[in-house]
């Protein structure tokens, strides 16, 4: 891998996009197989916890 490909870098808005169609679709599939309500807990959490680190990175605060 040459200098060019290591400096590639995806902005989060971009990384957003890629990951939607793939979100979207294992959301629905822990619908058909758990119901909505209880899918529904786990994406609000998972989602809570995904905005609050990605705040903390794009504010320069990382914890991983």
């Amino acid at each position: 891998m040459d200098k060019k490909e290591r400096d590639i870098k995806i902005t989060n808005l971009k990384c957003r996009e890629i990951q939607a169609p793939i979100v979207s679709s294992l959301i629905k599939a822990f619908v058909d197989k758990i119901g909505y309500d209880n899918a529904m807990e786990i994406v609000k959490q998972v989602v809570r916890e995904d905005a609050i680190l990605s705040g903390r990175t794009l504010g320069g605060i990382e914890d991983r």
